[in-house]
Formats: C-alpha cells, sequence, structure tokens
C-alpha cells in the first residue's frame, strides 16, 4: 500500500501591525502647527474666563458674550466655557439660548447639579412645562429636598391645571418652611381651585398670621368665606383689611365676581355703605392705598406661582 501523504496546512498570513511612536505624531511636521494651534486657543479661553468679571466686560455685558461667542468657535470644546456661556445668557432672560448651552454642558457632564437647575428654570420661562416637569423629577431623584425642584414641578402643574399633581409638591414646600408666605399661598389657592375652599381657608388664615401686611392673603381668605356662605367672617376680613390697606383699595376687591354670591346680603350691603363712607371720608388723603396697588403687595414673593389676584368688574 503506497503511503499516505501528509498534507501541511499553511501557516496564516496574520499583517505585522505597523510601528507607531506617539512622540513622533504629536511632534512631527504635520501635527505639531496643529498642538501649537490648539494650545494657543487653550491658554486665550483660559485667560478670557479668568478676566470675563473684570469690570471692562461687566460695564458691557454685551461685549462680554460677544467675545464668549466668539472664543467658542475656536475652543468649543471646552467645558467651563460652555457653562460661563450658559450663565450668561441665563441671567440675561436669553432662555432660549440657554437651553441649547445648558444641555450642550450636560451633554459632557450629566453630573453638573446647577446646570440641571438652571436647565429647569430655563424651561420653565420657556413655558415648556413638559421638559420642566421632566428635569425636576430627575434633579429630585438625587436632591429629595430640593426646593426648587418642589417649586418648579409645583408651578409646571399648576400651569397645566393638574393641581391635583402640583398638591403634593406645594405641601412640601409648606413644611420645608413653615413662615414661607408665598409657598403658604400658593397651596391655598390650589385647594381653591379644587373648590375645597374650607382647607384654603385655613391655609390663608395662616398666610395672614405670618405676614399681616399681605394683601393677597386677606382677599383670597374673604374669597373662601363668601363661597362657604361665613358672610360674618368675610365681611370681617375685608373690613380688617380696609383699616390696614384702605378704602378705596378693598372697595375694587369687593367689586370682584368671587363676591356675587355674597352681594345681595344685608351684612355685604352694609360693609359696602361703610366702605363707600369711608372713601369720602379719606379721599385725597395721603398714604391712602390705590388699587393698582394690588400687584404691589407684599407677598414676599420668593416662589415661581403667581398668588391669586382679584377680578375686578
Amino acid at each position: 500500500t503506497p503511503p499516505v501523504a501528509v498534507i501541511e496546512p499553511t501557516p496564516a498570513l496574520v499583517p505585522t501591525p505597523a510601528r507607531t511612536n506617539a512622540v513622533d505624531i504629536a511632534t512631527g511636521p504635520s501635527a505639531a502647527p496643529r498642538v501649537a494651534e490648539r494650545l494657543a486657543d487653550w491658554k486665550s479661553t483660559r485667560t478670557l474666563l479668568k478676566n470675563i468679571d473684570a469690570p471692562t466686560y461687566v460695564r458691557d455685558p454685551d461685549r462680554a458674550v460677544a467675545v464668549l461667542e466668539e472664543q467658542l468657535t475656536k475652543t468649543p470644546g471646552y467645558l467651563a466655557l460652555r457653562l460661563e456661556l450658559a450663565e450668561k445668557y441665563f441671567h440675561r432672560g436669553e432662555w432660549a439660548k440657554a437651553v441649547e448651552m445648558q444641555f450642550s454642558v450636560l451633554e459632557q457632564d450629566p453630573a453638573e447639579r446647577e446646570t440641571r437647575m438652571r436647565l429647569a428654570q430655563s424651561l420653565l420661562n420657556l413655558k415648556d412645562y413638559e421638559g420642566a416637569i421632566g428635569m425636576a423629577r430627575w434633579i429630585l431623584q438625587e436632591e429629595p429636598f430640593s426646593t426648587d425642584a418642589h417649586n418648579i414641578l409645583a408651578t409646571s402643574y399648576l400651569a397645566t391645571d393638574r393641581v391635583g399633581d402640583a398638591l403634593p409638591f406645594l405641601r412640601k414646600l409648606v413644611e420645608g418652611d413653615r413662615m414661607n408666605v408665598a409657598a403658604h399661598n400658593n397651596l391655598g389657592v390650589a385647594y381653591t381651585r379644587l373648590r375645597e375652599f374650607e382647607r384654603a381657608a385655613e391655609i390663608f388664615e395662616k398666610v395672614i398670621q405670618i405676614s399681616a401686611e399681605n394683601s393677597v392673603g386677606y382677599f383670597n381668605l374673604a374669597v373662601c368665606q363668601a363661597k362657604l356662605e361665613r358672610i360674618a367672617d368675610a365681611c370681617a376680613t375685608l373690613r380688617a383689611a380696609a383699616k390696614r390697606f384702605g378704602a378705596g383699595f378693598v372697595n375694587t376687591w369687593m367689586r370682584d365676581s368671587e363676591f356675587d354670591g355674597i352681594r345681595g346680603t344685608l351684612p355685604f350691603q352694609r360693609l359696602t355703605d361703610e366702605i363707600t363712607r369711608e372713601m369720602g371720608t379719606t379721599a385725597g388723603q395721603a398714604g391712602t392705598l390705590l388699587p393698582s396697588d394690588l400687584e404691589k403687595a407684599d407677598t414676599k414673593d420668593d416662589s415661581l406661582i403667581l398668588p391669586r389676584t382679584p377680578n375686578v368688574r
């Protein structure tokens, strides 16, 4: 029997990797100018950021922004530069530009907490309520006691008529600061929208206890008492407000449609006569509040939610 020929397998041809030298690439004739240019741009950006709060730029904020924007074209990946521009846009109220820059910052560094909050606030100011809700909920995952995040959520839900969704966040704001007039007032407004006038009245009584100069609290309390047909209480609240803020001030409130349900009652008519007489007595006296002053009343406005104000007919 002839011997069997054994065929040896052909060795696989493995290409030999090209040997590269990082130093040669960085310092070679083709890369050297690019490296030098990059280093110069980075250094100039760092210098600009150090000097951006100098009087020259403070006096001319438009120039400051223009210089930062120009520098961004040279070093688009410089995170600190994007942060600075985002802040500038935010404080100038350029919400759309702020949002774009804030997103770009978070794409590079999602852990940038201050930028998350700024983005949520910018979206709220743009009335992008769903976006603001999403950002605020993300913030609460890591910062469950963030007052600003709770406030943004409450504001966004109220703005989209989801009062029930706003309530838990409004309650947390009140629990977090028992002396926060705006938080109490906004919680009361939410109960009013839900027609829970008894609970709302309790909240507005607290508002007045915290700040006796809070005219909006008096108005809202009187409205709730009128809705509950607690006519004597409503008149007493309006009378107290007239003594504190002026008869002309409260006369404007009493023309609001919220009091139509008790307008024909004897106590309310008597109060109307009292207020009219008082207005005649004090007409022209200095210090009398005008109806337009309601918008300037002390509401301790540390909240993003606007307090309820009367709708004068």
